[in-house]
């Protein structure tokens, strides 16, 4: 199963592999600018996938099924309590994402 997924920040498109996510969450990463996805949520989503592929498998005899996800139409508890950081008027402080990995890393504790 593929994935097709396009990058928030440059808008570019590329495509990942289910099973290459379940053996490397930490592959989730635009190769155009670089951004990084937390690979706890990379490894929770392929495996949620994982498993509905699996049950969608057991239904084939009767029935064939396709189905797509646009990730601006969910909705997520989680998004709304992320505290977003204040950006500078630096043009240098809106391509970083090293505040992000720190910011994430304190969450979790």
């Amino acid at each position: 199963m593929n994935l097709i997924v396009e990058c928030n920040q440059c808008e570019a498109d590329f495509e990942l592999s289910l099973e290459d996510l379940l053996k490397e969450p930490r592959k989730l990463s635009c190769p155009n600018c670089g951004i990084k996805a937390d690979p706890d949520i990379v490894e929770a989503m392929a495996t949620a996938l994982d498993e509905a592929v699996a049950q969608a498998a057991r239904l084939r005899r009767r029935f064939k099924i396709s189905f797509g996800v646009e990730s601006d139409e969910l909705e997520s508890e989680q998004d709304d309590e992320v505290a977003l950081p204040e950006v500078e008027d630096d043009e240098d402080s809106l391509w970083g994402d090293e505040g992000e990995e720190e910011s994430e890393e304190e969450e979790e504790d």
